[in-house]
């Protein structure tokens, strides 16, 4: 059987207890704003071990330093193990190590964020997961953001993108029993290691030299054709007029590198500020690798995040502080395969660099969700509103997936609401009201952007007329707000009933029409209204009415009729005036009655007529009074009235007495 050391150049503490296993060898990578993976070959006399006690479990690894004096630590969590092949009585196993944020991957939600920072909103997450191991490192004060929404998407694609857009990176620290995610903003954040601050370029050695240091076996320089500007444009609807453009052109510019530029949209900001701001993090990340070094060594201190003196380098400018930003480890337990026992372990690292004055910013790759398609949610707002609304018309709305929602005022941002007209101070207005089903659509498929389309009826929210009873009727019914019910409402409605067809209006109060100009009525056959209450006209020219028939009024109470001019009455029939009561005509002047024949006066018994032959009075008594004091008209007796001539020929003779007779005598 092989010889398993138990004091060991890769040591090793897992749950299993002390002695349970041997590290064998180490493969890991780390990098930059990425997630570190080790992984790790185990020796063991056990052929029973129990791979659960380690699955999702933590657990630390190292390497001894060339001296033997210090191990450099690494810690993680165990995210798989599998048993291999046995050799020689030892059993062989292997595990992958991963960082506690490796979790976050096994998640996916969908979450609605409202006015917090990115950073805040990174750090919710972590500690939703009851992970406390971050430091917040960044030193830019950073916007809020009024509406971030995780969607379907795992926690760790939801963060490493938020940190991407905003530039900040994020390496781990690693110590024995832990290791610390640590979210930073500038590249003076990276720390050298306390194991070995400078790395010397290692030379040509003599024939079995040894060394007492690690070195840089391998070292490359890099330089790479970048762009030389990014622009991106975007479009806030409260500056309509205000393009929202930002460019920014590369710091360290190459011969004709400028004509080619980076163009985006959109660019997802607001404000100018935030859009220059993004433009530099974007420029920043693209010339990132213009110049990189890449190396080979066997320094056992370095890691993705640490910096380093580099000297001894034939080419002088090689020569300064550069820090990590991808290294691959490579290490095995010399002793277990058939070597000395003694001396260090086989190792050896891969890893890019860049000069520690470059400003590191991190690759966005990580993709947003993208919303295919429509959704549907519920408007909502504060408890006893029926119309939530603001100056823009927006609305608020819970969607359906939103589980943490408590589907009132802050259950979304406001969402504008498209309507069949919209114009600067004119079109159509219908704004969704709370408890209604809409339409969602997305702008770019953002879900950072949703727009509301439309609006659906449910099972709740029902057609305002029976179906498919009334299957063709068409139109609009809106409700009486606050407080209304099915029978409060204005509409307007389309029968398309073939030979029963309706346009049908209903106002619940008042109903207000205005015409700047002409409006022209016409009805074909009936027109019938019922006023129940007063109706009052007013004219201020002409009135001109014509009746082909008939005309028929019928008034119940009084009429009044004022003319401030003249009054004409033309009839090519007859004129009957008919009153229950009494006839008033009075005239402020003189007063003409002309008939093409007679007029007559009728009242009781007695009668006038005026003809052509002369004037006629008929009656038991006839008394006419001529206004004068020197002439009356004294009763007649009953009989036969005289006629005119007898009349003054008796006055003449005083025979009918009086002081006109006596005067005349």
């Amino acid at each position: 059987m092989a010889d398993i050391r138990r004091i060991a150049e890769l040591p090793i503490e897992t749950p299993l207890g002390d002695d349970a296993v041997t590290l064998v060898s180490i493969d890991g990578t780390e990098k930059i704003s990425d997630l570190f993976h080790f992984t790790l070959k185990l020796a063991s006399e056990d052929a029973n071990i129990d791979l659960n006690r380690l699955v999702g479990k933590a657990l630390n690894f190292g390497i001894r330093t060339r001296d033997r004096e210090e191990v450099r630590w690494w810690n993680g969590y165990v995210s798989r193990a599998r048993a291999l092949p046995e050799t020689d009585q030892v059993y062989f196993y292997e595990v992958e190590v991963v960082p506690w944020l490796w979790f976050l991957t096994k998640t996916s939600d969908c979450v609605v964020h409202q006015e917090k920072k990115v950073l805040d909103i990174v750090k919710d997450v972590f500690r939703k997961y009851s992970f406390q191991d971050f430091e917040d490192r960044t030193e830019d004060q950073y916007t809020k953001w009024e509406y971030c929404t995780q969607y379907r998407e795992s926690a760790f694609s939801f963060v490493s993108r938020l940190m991407e857009s905003e530039g900040i990176f994020y390496f781990f620290r690693h110590e024995k029993g832990k290791h610390t995610l640590v979210m930073a903003d500038r590249s003076t954040v990276f720390q050298p290691s306390k194991h070995q601050e400078t790395v010397k370029m290692r030379h040509a050695f003599g024939a079995g030299a040894r060394r007492s240091e690690d070195m840089i076996l391998k070292w490359e320089f890099h330089s790479a054709f970048r762009s030389g500007k990014y622009t991106h444009w975007d479009y806030n609807f409260l500056k309509p007029e205000n393009p929202l453009r930002a460019e920014m052109p590369a710091k360290r510019k190459k011969e004709a590198a400028s004509k080619y530029e980076i163009y985006d949209y959109p660019g997802e900001y607001e404000e100018h500020q935030d859009g220059d701001d993004w433009a530099r993090l974007r420029m920043e990340s693209e010339e990132l690798e213009n110049e990189v070094c890449r190396a080979e060594s066997d320094v056992r201190a370095l890691s993705a995040g640490c910096k380093f003196n580099f000297t001894d380098h034939d080419r002088r400018d090689q020569n300064k502080t550069y820090y990590i930003t991808e290294i691959r480890h490579e290490a095995k337990e010399a002793g277990l395969y058939g070597g000395s026992k003694e001396g260090p372990a086989e190792y050896k690292n891969t890893f890019s660099c860049l000069d520690v004055n470059v400003q590191y910013r991190p690759e966005r790759k990580t993709p947003k969700h993208i919303m295919r398609g429509v959704q549907t949610a519920t408007v909502v707002g504060p408890k006893g509103e029926e119309i939530y609304t603001d100056e823009y018309g927006r609305v608020k709305v819970q969607f359906h997936w939103d589980r943490l929602g408590k589907r009132d005022q802050d259950s979304s941002c406001w969402m504008r609401v498209s309507h069949d007209l919209a114009g600067k101070g004119f079109g159509a207005v219908f704004l969704p009201r709370v408890g209604q089903e809409v339409l969602v659509h997305f702008i770019e498929g953002d879900p950072d952007r949703p727009i509301i389309t439309g609006r659906v009826y449910n099972a709740s929210q029902t057609h305002p007329w029976d179906l498919p009873k009334n299957k063709n009727w068409s139109g609009v019914r809106t409700r009486s707000t606050k407080g209304g019910g099915a029978e409060n409402y204005n509409e307007i409605r389309f029968d398309d009933t073939k030979g029963a067809e309706v346009f049908a209006m209903h106002a619940e109060r008042d109903m207000q029409i205005s015409v700047e100009r002409n409006m022209l009525i016409q009805v074909d056959k009936d027109c019938h209204e019922a006023i129940l209450g007063e109706r009052r006209q007013s004219i201020q020219k002409n009135n001109s009415v014509t009746i082909e028939g008939n005309h028929a009024e019928k008034i119940s109470g009084s009429k009044s009729t004022k003319v401030n001019g003249s009054v004409e009455l033309d009839a090519d029939g007859n004129v009957t005036v008919k009153a229950g009561g009494n006839i008033t005509i009075k005239a402020g002047g003189s007063m003409t009655i002309e008939a093409g024949t007679s007029i007559t006066i009728k009242a009781g018994s007695g009668r006038i007529t005026v003809g052509a032959m002369g004037v006629t009075a008929d009656g038991s008594m006839v008394m006419l009074n001529c206004g004068s004091p020197d002439m009356s008209m004294p009763n007649m007796p009953l009989g036969k009235s005289p006629s005119a001539p007898e009349l003054i020929e008796k006055l003449k003779a005083g025979a009918l007495g009086g002081a006109g007779g006596a005067a005349a005598g």
